[in-house]
């Protein structure tokens, strides 16, 4: 098949947990299309340089403290942007002719001229008004042909997040990671006390985060994984620093930690369900997904939530000591069957 594969740019996890659906759909001997913009189309073509990358819709959104105000003041911004990501792909369609379009929280990037797939994890969206917003949403994702939403069926990391009404058709790949092959359990290269921060997201978000944890972190044993692939790496003062790493050379920095300190972001959760850490969570300010993900990881007593403003890292490291490793086994085999289900 032809497959044109379509990751929102909302910070970089969208795009790299495309990684392993864009490796598998070439194992499976599909010619595989990108589609996307922004920092996410930048780290695509990096990582994949021989595959066409198509530039689709900016989503402009600026957010903060009042998350879904100012959302809902910017409706216009997103409805512009849905409609020009549905002009885009019809150009796309026309010239390519695609046998499956599969977009990931991209609801403007489907065709009724070829079977079009959602990926996405959040299904019922954590908003005020949801009993309206709810119908709203389910009725866009009914146009696309099936919901693949990346978790396990009967163990949900995504929690209420994932939930849909019977009506709409949807299949579990489980977790979807750019570190898909790490053995579950694994710490054998483990160094006590060693830190890994994983910074994510939007700025300027992002870069408030980075700062905060290089104050917090300049005398621990710690390494600061800035998510920024346009930058280059560079040392910062007594903290090493890293602006990006690829897959392996992340897969090596986290089995070498005891403690993980990360946003709340879902892909990057799916990234770490194998390493099995002790695992701190900084949700991104305004961004009741994450708050909601904390919460339900703290809840299931494998994570902590870390407020910034209230604990110092020494702190919060006695509190994340009382609490189990972050773990849950993957089912590889249920991305397997999903994408033979395409033939």
């Amino acid at each position: 098949m032809k497959v044109l594969i379509c990751p929102l740019n909302w910070g970089l996890g969208h795009a790299t947990r495309s990684s392993q659906l864009i490796e598998s759909m070439i194992q499976s001997g599909h010619e595989v299309h990108l589609g996307s913009d922004g920092l996410a189309a930048v780290t695509l073509q990096k990582a994949y340089p021989q595959l066409p990358m198509h530039t689709l819709a900016s989503l402009d959104i600026q957010y903060g403290k009042w998350f879904w105000v100012k959302l809902f003041k910017q409706a216009y911004h997103l409805i512009a942007w849905d409609l020009k990501d549905q002009v885009r792909i019809k150009e796309l369609q026309d010239q390519y002719h695609f046998d499956l379009i599969l977009s990931d929280s991209r609801t403007g990037a489907r065709s009724k001229k070829t079977k079009s797939i959602m990926l996405t994890h959040q299904c019922t969206p954590i908003v005020p008004f949801n009993f309206i917003i709810d119908k709203m949403y389910w009725s866009r994702l009914k146009e696309f042909d099936e919901i693949w939403i990346p978790d396990l069926p009967n163990q949900k990391l995504s929690g209420q997040l994932s939930n849909l009404p019977n009506a709409i058709k949807r299949k579990y790949t489980g977790y979807l990671s750019r570190i898909p092959n790490h053995t579950f359990d694994t710490n054998k290269n483990q160094i006590k006390n060693k830190v890994l921060a994983i910074v994510s997201g939007p700025e300027p978000s992002r870069s408030d985060f980075e700062k905060k944890l290089m104050q917090e972190l300049k005398f621990s044993n710690a390494i600061i994984v800035g998510g920024r692939p346009d930058r280059t790496n560079q040392e910062n003062g007594l903290i090493q620093y890293y602006s990006y790493l690829d897959a392996e050379s992340l897969a090596v920095e986290i089995e070498k930690a005891e403690y993980i300190i990360c946003r709340a972001g879902y892909s990057t959760l799916m990234d770490l369900t194998a390493f099995r850490k002790k695992l701190i969570m900084v949700p991104t300010p305004g961004q009741p997904e994450q708050n909601y993900l904390a919460r339900h990881i703290q809840g299931m007593n494998m994570g902590i939530i870390w407020n910034m403003n209230q604990y110092t890292w020494p702190q919060i490291k006695i509190q994340v000591d009382k609490k189990s490793a972050f773990g849950i086994e993957n089912q590889p085999e249920l991305l397997e069957e999903a994408i033979l289900s395409l033939n």
